[in-house]
Parts: C-alpha cells; structure tokens; sequence
C-alpha cells in the first residue's frame, strides 16, 4: 500500500541520515584527533625543549583512545654530547572517549615503562645552563592529567668520576598534574646512602619552572629500613616516620 511504501521511504531516509552523521562524526574525529603523532611529538619537544626521538608510534582507540610510543629518548635541546635526559622503554597515553571529544586537553592516565632520567654533574655546563634553571619550558602545555604512573623509574644524579646517586622508585604515582595547580604524589624509593626504602606522600607545586628549587613541597613519610652499617664505627637499621615541608631546596 501507499502507506506502508511511505513508511519504508521514510525508515530509508532516517537510515540515511543516521549514516551520514556517523561518517561526518568518524570524519571529525580523526581531523581533530589530539593523539596523532604530528600533534604529540611536537608537543613534548616543546614542553621539555629538548630533541624527542621515538623508536616506535601507534594509536589506539578501543577500548580506550590514546596512543603507545616505544623506545623515547628526550636529547636536551638536541645536544648528544651529553647523556640524554630521560629514556622511556615505552610510553601509553589513555584517554576517554567523553574528554576526547569536549575536552581534548585532558587525560585519564599516562603509563611509563622503564623511565631512566639523568642529572648532569654539578658545575657542568649542561647542569648550570639547561637544570638548574628549569626542565619545563615556561611556556607549558594545558595539558590536564589525571594519574602519571611510573613505577620502576631509576633516576640518577650523575658524578665526576663516580657511579652516578642512583635512586630507584619501585613505585611512583603522580596525581591531577595541571598547569598552575599543585600535583599529588605516591612513592616508594630505594635510597643510596645509607641503603634504604623510603614511602612518601605529599603535595608538590605549582611547580616553578625557572626555580625548581622555590617550588613548595609538603606531605608525610616512613624510613622502613636504613642500613646504617655502611657508616663508619656504625652498625644495626634505623626506622623513621614524620612530616615534611617547606620548599623543594
């Protein structure tokens, strides 16, 4: 009947509709997709101003979208006569589908694997040009990050002639990192000397990127185990708990 011919005319037209929307939506989205890689390399060589290379790239989006990035390595401001500043086995940037599409600048959580940083020796040219003066580039992103999780990072406090201050965190979480706004933090850090574990938990910031050292600090901690035999005329374990505060000096 005429009727039932208008029915099915007017479901083919929804039907219609409904996929062109849908293509216009796919078309949109990977126009405006913040995690291509022409957008996200970039943008770390800009916030840490060094060179970024990265070893391996792809997105992902089910079922979460982001990106992964294998083998990164940041050369500060592309100087490779030094050691690089960081090294990252592999890099996940997760995301939600909600904030990828309202609020594009915001992230769910970013996984490191692996992360190795290097602090030049004191009275170094890299150390006094490039570290003491700031990492970050003043000019930061908007970024807005929820949870930086980096458990395993080895960070090392390079010295003339010497193995390098080694400390290594079997666990570190890193909290609402947000430009201009204080960043929460979660550790457990093996410390060099004496022979330690340490448990820490605390407010750090807003960071100050041409200061480090004026960035206010605070939170609480626990000395689980100190081996103080490597202390002349010193034997047995030293245990501890309190609070700290103050700036980051």
């Amino acid at each position: 009947s005429s009727k039932t011919k208008r029915r099915i005319r007017a479901a083919e037209w929804v039907t219609f509709g409904i996929v062109a929307a849908a293509m216009v939506g796919v078309h949109l989205m990977f126009f405006f997709w913040p995690f291509r890689y022409r957008e996200v390399h970039p943008l770390l060589e800009q916030i840490f101003e060094s060179q970024v290379e990265v070893h391996g790239y792809h997105r992902t989006y089910f079922p979460h979208p982001g990106f992964v990035a294998d083998h990164v390595t940041f050369y500060r401001h592309g100087d490779r006569s030094i050691p690089p500043l960081a090294t990252i086995d592999r890099m996940q940037v997760v995301g939600h589908w909600t904030t990828s599409v309202f609020h594009p600048h915001r992230l769910n959580r970013i996984l490191l694997s692996g992360l190795h940083v290097q602090i030049p020796p004191p009275g170094t040219r890299a150390r006094g040009m490039d570290f003491d003066g700031g990492v970050i580039s003043t000019s930061q992103s908007e970024l807005q990050i929820e949870t930086i999780a980096a458990d395993g990072t080895t960070l090392d406090f390079l010295q003339h002639g010497q193995p390098p201050m080694r400390f290594q965190f079997t666990e570190l979480q890193i909290h609402e990192v947000e430009k201009n706004s204080p960043l929460q933090f979660d550790l457990r850090v093996k410390i060099p000397g004496p022979p330690g574990t340490v448990v820490a938990r605390g407010r750090l910031g807003p960071l100050r990127t041409t200061s480090y050292a004026t960035t206010p600090m605070a939170g609480t901690y626990q000395l689980l185990e100190a081996d103080l035999s490597r202390l002349a005329g010193v034997s047995g374990h030293a245990t501890a708990e309190g609070r700290f505060g103050g700036t980051f000096a």
